[in-house]
């Protein structure tokens, strides 16, 4: 601890000195300005291109995010498909809404045709059409992704296929999550799921389904499309899973405050199948529409809502793809009245089989008078509302939802309890979430058929509007909005776990390389193996290998570092060369399985098995010819003028432990997280031959998760 002590103090002059005496330090770059300003053209930012499924739910959202890395000195484009012919890439401010939402000049689009349906998709199964589509589309946005050589691919699950692209080409491929880290973690466990029963899980009813960090969820509130395991869509899903954990991260539309114990349970890896790597993890939400242009319509609400008493209103409204039949909109009518409430409805026309429905006619829909009857406390509305300002409006004080993710981020962070009535999709999943889990709204319960009565309407409006459990339903999605804009804030974990991504995606860092170990430090043990010096016991190949080959073995290794992974990672070091150099070896190798990786629980041909035995001394002594790590790092940094001033390189070493923890805790407060010693072990004649460092993330992407560190000392 003296060491640390005296490293401390004397670390800001001898720095100086050697700067000083042997480098040219470089100058401070200029702070990038605001994308509008003009002050950067595209060519001085990375490029990031994001693919995301056809739909408002998913392209909403995609842009939003793509705003924020725009002003974070990004230049995004958004690949859709769509057009029948052309690839034109175009502003998205002429794309993109009703107006001005995404105006940058560094936010467009490119446009891919839309490929022919391939042969095999069942009729009504859009799920797996979504997905086949995108499969097509593929030679498109191969050639796409050559001519642009993006520093990232950021996906939507839809779009997984083309993760297998990027790999081809050598782009990083990123999932943009669209719905909650809950769901995540129930798609990143299906494999298990899958292997734990024999038959389809419509076949379970009402059994309840676990996953870890998520509340159990009854197997028909599942999506429609996991409940038939020999589908289309549900085989797709299975590779889904497997191909986000192969991606180098996967960014969610969430906060830990909003889901903490899903969100440790992802990132620590509980949720991934055995033998699969936990990607990382990045929740920058909640992400809601900044901007929505009124129309006449919008006009209309918002100015009626100007006159209402404050939290008076419940605002019904079921996403753009909601539609009732006929009969539940009576029903609805017949409920909102009996519940005497003041209400803000917009009603869609119901379904028209294969014909897209037109305007609804309310005279036709609705029970007859009911809007002279309700005129001096309801307002309908035709298909659209802006949602987020009607949200946002102090006078309304519930929301009757679809629970679509993008509609429950909206109404938390405007403070607005729910009543949750799922419709499609993975709606039926986010009720349990919302109301069991998060407990931020109550549920419609529908008949056996599906019905919802009107007396459930007015029991469930009645009761979150005017009493005491509603009135504590309030408090708690008040404080809910507290944190997750604070999570938003500057220093808090969203801002955080953002700026995390966009250093990845500038310096175009692969996993582990901001987490203190990372891919750098993971490559040392390739140079031992190649010259002979290091051999991992666990081991990872069998057969010999050379550097390219071990490197992209070890590869998946950091990328579990990398990911606040919750097992133990183990510096190996050979006991022969120990014995002729007196030295601590540093590498890094898993203790587990990881997918791409061969891991040999017995002693394999050309690898030693660990050696628990001997006495090895706790440091090496110093060698005046060798440049410390600190110094090499620098000189490192003032030759390349570019990543962190310390960074741990490949071949980096180190004399004794204390010296390797101050180098990585110099590395955690460039990077933004914290260092501290963990456990250590002994051997048989109680000398110290194994001690962790545990990085505890103070920048919140999951705070109180850790990512161990574990190096050898001598003989293990």
């Amino acid at each position: 601890m003296k060491r640390i002590a005296y490293f401390i103090l004397t670390f800001a002059l001898e720095t100086e000195k050697i700067i000083r005496d042997q480098f040219v330090f470089p100058q401070p770059r200029p702070k990038m300005k605001e994308a509008n300003q003009g002050a950067c053209d595209r060519e001085s930012r990375r490029t990031v291109l994001m693919y995301p499924a056809p739909g408002a739910g998913h392209l909403i959202p995609t842009v939003e995010f793509g705003r924020l890395l725009v002003s974070h000195g990004l230049a995004v484009i958004v690949v859709q498909r769509g057009l029948p012919a052309g690839n034109a890439t175009a502003p998205a401010s002429s794309l993109y809404g009703n107006g001005d939402a995404s105006a940058s000049p560094f936010l467009s689009f490119h446009y891919i045709p839309e490929p022919p349906l391939p042969h095999g998709v069942p009729e009504g199964d859009h799920v797996a059409k979504v997905f086949e589509l995108t499969r097509a589309s593929n030679p498109e946005l191969r050639d796409f992704l050559r001519v642009t050589s993006p520093a990232a691919l950021l996906l939507d699950f839809f779009c997984y296929s083309a993760a297998d692209v990027a790999a081809e080409i050598g782009i990083p491929a990123y999932f943009f999550f669209l719905s909650c880290t809950a769901s995540l973690a129930v798609l990143l466990h299906l494999p298990v799921i899958h292997g734990q029963n024999d038959v389809s899980m419509r076949d379970l009813g009402g059994e309840l389904v676990h996953v870890p960090g998520v509340t159990p969820i009854p197997a028909h509130d599942l999506p429609a499309a996991f409940l038939d395991r020999s589908s289309l869509s549900y085989k797709h899903f299975l590779a889904l899973s497997e191909q986000l954990c192969k991606s180098h991260g996967v960014i969610v539309n969430s906060c830990r405050s909003l889901e903490p114990r899903a969100t440790d349970a992802v990132a620590s890896g509980l949720c991934t199948p055995p033998g699969r790597t936990t990607p990382p993890l990045f929740c920058v939400g909640p992400l809601v529409q900044s901007a929505e242009v009124a129309e006449k319509q919008g006009e209309e609400c918002l100015a009626w809502l100007d006159t209402q008493p404050k939290a008076s209103v419940l605002f019904l409204c079921f996403g753009s793809m909601g539609r009732f039949s006929a009969e539940q909109i009576k029903e609805m009518a017949a409920g909102l009245e009996m519940s005497g409430q003041r209400f803000l409805w917009v009603v869609r026309s119901p379904p028209g089989g294969n014909e897209q429905p037109g305007e609804p006619e309310l005279d036709v829909l609705l029970p007859n008078g009911f809007l002279d009857r309700t005129r001096d406390r309801g307002l309908v509305v035709t298909s659209w509302a802006p949602q987020r300002e009607v949200l946002a409006h102090e006078t309304v004080g519930g929301f009757v939802t679809h629970c679509g993710w993008n509609s429950v981020l909206e109404a938390v962070m405007a403070g607005v309890p729910m009543l949750g009535w799922p419709l499609y999709a993975e709606q039926r999943m986010n009720k349990v979430f919302l109301v069991e889990g998060m407990q931020l709204g109550v549920a419609m319960e529908p008949g056996p058929d599906g019905f919802v009565t009107a007396k459930e309407i007015e029991g469930k409006v009645t009761w979150l509007m005017s009493s005491d459990g509603g009135r504590e339903l309030r408090e708690r999605t008040l404080v809910a909005m507290r944190e997750a804009r604070e999570a938003l804030s500057a220093g808090g974990d969203s801002t955080a776990a953002l700026l995390q991504l966009v250093q990845r995606l500038v310096s175009r860092a692969d996993a582990g390389d901001l987490l203190g170990g990372g891919i750098d430090v993971v490559e040392s043990v390739v140079a031992s193996i190649h010259e002979g010096r290091g051999r991992s016991s666990d081991v990872i190949s069998s057969e010999p290998m050379d550097d390219s080959s071990a490197k992209e073995q070890l590869r998946v290794v950091g990328a579990n570092l990398g990911s606040y992974n919750n097992g133990v990672s183990e510096v190996v070091g050979d006991s022969n060369d120990v014995k002729a150099q007196n030295t601590s070896s540093a590498s890094i190798g898993e203790e587990g399985d990881a997918e791409g990786v061969v891991v040999n629980k017995t002693k394999a041909s050309c690898w030693t098995r660990r050696v628990r035995i001997g006495n090895a001394p706790e440091e090496r002594d110093a060698n005046p010819s060798r440049v410390p790590a600190l110094e090499a790092s620098m000189r490192a940094y003032a030759e390349n003028k570019g990543g962190t001033v310390v960074n741990p390189s490949l071949g980096t070493s180190f004399d004794t432990v204390e010296e390797a923890y101050e180098f990585y805790n110099l590395y955690s407060w460039e990077m933004g997280f914290g260092v501290r010693y963990a456990k250590s072990r002994l051997n048989v004649h109680r000398k110290k031959c194994m001690q962790e460092f545990v990085c505890a993330c103070a920048v919140g992407m999951i705070l109180g998760n850790k990512m161990r560190l574990t190096l050898s000392i001598g003989h293990l």
